[in-house]
Order: structure tokens, then sequence, then C-alpha cells
């Protein structure tokens, strides 16, 4: 059957303490009474840009100064296709007010669970949550060693830290000294799922946990959901479009996606390159890290292809 497809600019609008703007949908709209990120559809001739930019004014009766793109997602209800260009404003000029008398709302970050959203939003609620670059931790020589170097890694701002390890089973001891630290440090920590066991995806600052791609391919709905509702986090690494469709289908909350650019830890193989890596992610239904031979430096071109930013071994892993 033949459905209607939609494309929509959105906009995640932040203030400068840190809030989200969101605007609840009129009763008698589809999906009506839930809660959105403000918007509307681009019309013919329209850059994203621009769409966004008329949309707000019209909306909430601001002008859109400073803007970049955050996320793209498409989404089939039972009766159309949605395609929602999510970008993030943070900086605009006026007051923003419900021009079209609907309800607007600024919100923390970390409470937007709480409000009822379209499940096509679901993705950019947890790209609003994630950082920049997700560290993936390199060789250490012991539990202090591999402490010492995630202290420095989050003292240089990182946020978002997966511990990957080849011993099994992984020390239970260098799990909680790394747990505790990073809860102390609002900082969120995933474990490979080979690696956690329910004692350990139950301790306080682990967050959740990353997929292999044999575990991503061997995976089922239950087993995701089962951590989701655990409040876990739950990643994989992905390099192909196959890939990203299965992560699709468990609706993971991240994936990784690599080689962007040729690694000296795999010699001989090449890079899938920027331009196929933004092929590659518009597929993807929820955020999206590029990793590869990246750097920090890399995330503005990372972002301008979709990405939610950079992930890296050496570059980000503290000597």
């Amino acid at each position: 059957m033949y459905k209607k497809s939609i494309q929509v600019a959105a906009a995640a609008i932040i203030n400068t303490s840190g809030e989200v703007l969101i605007a609840k949908r009129p009763d008698d709209k589809h999906q009506g009474g839930k809660w959105e990120f403000p918007g509307g559809k681009i019309e013919q001739g329209e850059t994203v840009l621009d769409a966004l930019t008329r949309e707000l004014h019209e909306e909430l009766a601001i002008q859109v100064v400073t803007a970049n793109p955050l996320i793209q997602i498409t989404y089939e209800y039972p009766e159309k296709i949605v395609q929602l260009d999510v970008w993030q404003v943070t900086e605009f000029s006026g007051d923003p007010i419900g021009n079209e008398g609907q309800s607007i709302q600024w919100v923390a970050k970390t409470q937007l669970f709480n409000f009822q959203f379209p499940p096509a939003n679901r993705p950019i609620l947890q790209a609003l949550l994630l950082p920049d670059y997700y560290l993936i931790s390199g060789d250490f020589e012991d539990q202090a060693d591999c402490l010492r170097r995630v202290q420095a890694a989050i003292a240089s701002g990182i946020k978002l830290i997966q511990l990957r390890t080849t011993e099994k089973p992984i020390p239970l001891d260098l799990v909680k000294a790394l747990a505790d630290y990073c809860y102390q440090t609002n900082v969120q920590l995933l474990i490979k799922q080979s690696n956690c066991s329910r004692e350990i995806y139950n301790l306080k600052g682990i967050s959740g946990v990353h997929l292999t791609v044999a575990e991503l391919m061997d995976c089922n709905g239950a087993v995701i959901t089962q951590y989701q509702k655990q409040g876990c986090l739950v990643a994989a690494s992905c390099h192909n479009a196959e890939e990203i469709v299965k992560a699709n289908a468990l609706a993971l909350d991240f994936i990784t996606l690599s080689p962007i650019q040729p690694t000296a830890s795999h010699p001989g193989q090449l890079g899938l390159g920027w331009k196929t890596a933004q092929q590659l992610i518009k597929l993807a239904q929820c955020p999206v890290y590029c990793l590869g031979g990246l750097s920090s430096s890399d995330v503005g071109q990372a972002r301008q292809v979709g990405s939610q930013g950079v992930a890296g071994i050496s570059q980000f892993w503290p000597s």
C-alpha cells in the first residue's frame, strides 16, 4: 500500500541554561496531545534551514541565529512515513511564545523522557543526551593504570566511555573502580556485552552495554528490551547496511560506524570515506558515532554528514 512521505524540519532549541524547548501538538492532529520539537513541513524549493527558520518564526516568533544538524530520522507510521531532519538551535533572537496557541515548555535534557513524544522522536531524545565524543579504552598495564587513564580522559572533557578489554572474566574490582569514578563525575560507562554479567550491569555507574558485530547479528529484541528496562543504554558496532538495519530492528540507543578512514590497526583495509558514511548514516534510526582514523578535529565533518560525533581509541586514550 502506498504511504505518503512527509519531509519535516524540526528544531531542538537550547537556551542559555541548557534546557530544550518542546511544544504540545493540537489534539486534532496526527499524534495529537503529545509533545514535539517545533518545526514543520519542508516546502518545495526550501532548504532544511530555510524551512526551519520560517517555521520557528511562524510558530514561536523567534529568529534563528545559530543552528547545526543534529540527526536525521525516517519513521514509518501505519498511515504515513515521516522524514525528520532535526537541527540544534543554540542561538536565537526573541522570546518564544506559542504563536499558534500551542503550549510550550522549557525542559532539562535529562527530564525529556518524562514527557510523551511521538515514536519517531525517541532517537532525537537520545541524541540530545549523548556527547560529541565516545572514548573506547585502549591498552593499559593494570587496574591503577586504567583508572589513571580514565581519570585523565574525563578531565579532558570525555563524557562517554566504553571499557574495551579482552580479559574474560573481566576483573570485577576494575569495573567497580571505574564505575564508581564515572558515577561521581557524571560520565556514562559502557561495558562489552560479553563481559557484562548481571552483577556488573547492576552496578551504580554502569550506563549500558556495547555489542560486537557478531553479538549484534545474533541478538534478539527480548535481550535488548531486558537491558533497556533496566535503564541500560545498548550500543553496537556496525560496518555496513545489513548491520545498521539489524540495529534499527532492535531499536538500539546508538551505534558506531567504521572504519571511516584507513587505520593502523587494520592495515590494507580501505575506509568507507565520508560520502559512503553519509549514505549509511541516513539508514540508521539512532545516533551514529563515526569511528576509524579520526580525531577530535573531525567532529565538525562528522556532524555535517549526520553523525552524532566521533569515536576513537588511539586519539582519545591518554598515554
